[in-house]
């Protein structure tokens, strides 16, 4: 499943387009999101077709070999669009067509739940993701400094998010994204670090979407996906 995250991810469907009606989400609305104490979360993964985990390795394929074309690719898209067909993707137009329509109907499913301790030091929103969630444990968001705290790095600056939910299996919401991406040219090396908060439009609901990766000598070397559901408290 992690490879379809890569996928989707990479093309458009996880990533917040920054469109849609406004509703201010300043930084502060992160800690009445997120105050200190156990949210019971709903861990929510991607259920794709057969089909759609074929495309999506045969896509995965074409982004190892030719990386760092991809890295360009990708930087010189219209953030929350499609990326514009290449064959260098490794599907064939009417593959890669078939493939956006899939995964516009794709619908995130509940997998598991589980507690995650928010733990407030000072400033400080530090996560405790327990033995089920153990990757999220440490991960901190640093409200006084706007900096998000990871493994992998820590990202100074956030900004505010407004998705219309457009083709995106989460829908429509907004809240505040703190993101890094360090690549190589040839896209052998680098790593990527993001960390969103906010809530889901149409429900209330808050939600967490986090994700890592590492990639060393052109081998994945660490990742982490993360999409969670929880009831804001009140």
């Amino acid at each position: 499943m992690r490879l379809l995250y890569v996928a989707l991810a990479a093309l458009f469907a996880l990533a917040p387009s920054g469109r849609g009606a406004a509703q201010a989400f300043p930084l502060d609305s992160v800690r009445a999101i997120l105050p200190p104490g156990t949210l019971r979360v709903d861990a929510m993964d991607l259920a794709p077709s057969p089909r759609m985990t074929e495309l999506s390795q045969k896509l995965q394929a074409a982004i190892q070999q030719n990386a760092a074309w991809f890295q360009q690719h990708v930087r010189s898209a219209t953030p929350g669009e499609p990326l514009p067909y290449d064959t260098r993707l490794g599907l064939t137009r009417e593959e890669y067509d078939e493939f956006l329509r899939l995964a516009g109907s794709m619908e995130l499913k509940k997998v598991a739940e589980a507690p995650l301790v928010v733990r407030g030091q000072g400033e400080r929103l530090v996560f405790d993701g327990g033995t089920g969630m153990p990757d999220l444990t440490g991960v901190a968001i640093d409200l006084a400094a706007d900096q998000l705290v990871m493994p992998l790095g820590t990202v100074t600056g956030s900004r505010e998010v407004h998705s219309d939910g457009a083709g995106a299996a989460m829908g429509p919401w907004h809240g505040r994204t703190w993101s890094l991406e360090e690549m190589s040219e040839d896209g052998r090396d680098g790593r990527v670090v993001s960390l969103s908060v906010g809530r889901l439009r149409e429900s209330g609901r808050g939600v967490i979407h986090t994700q890592m990766r590492q990639v060393q000598d052109g081998r994945q070397i660490a990742r982490m996906v993360r999409i969670l559901f929880f009831d804001v408290p009140r």
